[in-house]
Parts: C-alpha cells; sequence; structure tokens
C-alpha cells in the first residue's frame, strides 16, 4: 500500500534539497583537503571528508553507505527522526529502519555527488560538540557556513543553510507515519523495506 500526500510530497522535497547541500559538502572535498583545526572534533570531519572523496569519486551507492556507516552515527539520526514513535517500534523494526535511512541517504548523495564543485572546505571553529566550517566555492562566490555537530566520535547532525538535517529527516519521517495511521511500518514500506510486526517477524 502506498502512503502518498501532498504534505508527504513536501517534505520528500525538502529532504532532497537539503540532501542535495549535504552532497555539496562531501564532493566538494574532491577539490581540496580539510583544513587542520586545533580541536579533537575536527580530525573527525577531516577523516570523514577524506572518506566521502572516495565515494563521490566512485559514484557507488555501497561507497556512500560504507562511509555513512562507518562515520555517522545513523542509529541516533534513526531514532531521533522517529520521535515520540521509537517506543513502539521493535528491535527489528529499529534496526530496519537505521540500515533504510542509510541506504536512503547514500542513493541521494550518489545522485547529486558530482554535480557541485568547489574550492575548499575550511574548519573555522569548534564549540563544544559543534565543528564549524565554511565552504569556498571555486568561483569565488560567497562562502557558505556549515555546522557539523560530533558526539562520541561520529557525526551525528549537519547543519545546511540553517537547516539541521536530522530535525528535517525526523518532519519526513513523522509524516510518513502519521500518514500510514501511526504505524512503523508506513515508514519501513515507504523506505523499501519489508514490514516487520512488533514481536519481530516479517509480514
Amino acid at each position: 500500500m502506498q502512503y502518498q500526500s501532498h504534505a508527504e510530497g513536501h517534505n520528500l522535497r525538502g529532504v532532497r534539497s537539503s540532501l542535495v547541500s549535504t552532497a555539496i559538502v562531501f564532493s566538494v572535498l574532491l577539490a581540496a583537503p580539510v583544513s587542520a583545526s586545533a580541536c579533537a572534533n575536527s580530525g573527525v570531519v577531516a577523516r570523514a571528508g577524506a572518506t566521502f572523496i572516495k565515494a563521490a569519486r566512485s559514484r557507488s551507492t555501497s561507497a556512500f553507505s560504507s562511509a555513512l556507516n562507518r562515520y555517522v552515527d545513523l542509529n541516533r539520526v534513526s531514532m531521533l527522526a522517529l520521535g515520540k514513535h521509537r517506543a513502539k517500534a521493535s528491535g527489528p523494526q529499529r534496526k530496519q529502519i537505521t540500515r533504510l535511512t542509510s541506504r536512503y541517504v547514500a542513493r541521494n548523495l550518489v545522485q547529486f555527488s558530482g554535480k557541485f564543485k568547489a574550492q575548499s572546505i575550511k574548519v573555522v571553529r569548534c564549540r563544544g560538540s559543534i565543528v564549524e566550517t565554511k565552504l569556498l566555492r571555486l568561483n569565488g562566490g560567497v562562502p557558505q557556513k556549515l555546522l557539523w555537530r560530533v558526539k562520541g566520535g561520529k557525526v551525528t547532525d549537519l547543519n545546511v543553510q540553517n537547516v539541521w538535517l536530522a530535525q528535517l529527516l525526523k518532519s519526513n519521517y513523522q509524516s510518513i507515519i502519521r500518514q500510514g495511521g501511526g504505524n512503523v511500518n508506513a515508514l519501513i514500506a515507504k523506505l523499501g523495506g519489508t514490514r516487520v510486526s512488533s514481536t519481530g517477524t516479517n509480514k
């Protein structure tokens, strides 16, 4: 069964638009390395960037998925996106949503990774768990501010054009589940997974 609405379509377009900006962050690293900065979390951003360089060059969904799984806390991001529905999701449902989130984001990054180029991305400063970077464009345009949230050695969120992507993903997921009558399986089906019962068996 398809769960589709105007509001959902709007949210999906919003997520796709923001993922385009996310793709800029990673594909821009093809041109130059991340600048060094005197804070521990900037190293995580630099290492993640180096891995996404290879993924962007290969334009491979599996390469992006691997990079996401290695450097992004997908479980944290996915559970935040589930919001209040997390409590009624079974263990197997949570695991599948985390896996499907990785695939969903990876596919979008593949689609847009080759369309954006810039000169470099520079670490500006660190404030607690936030690493502030600046995107320097090839055409000398106005630099774009990007904020990375890093916790426990992994990226947990990215702010592009004043929008936190985890929050945008949450809005999208909540809309899909709401349109599906509050059933978490509506989200799983929309993301291309197999419906799972609350006891963990496939439907």
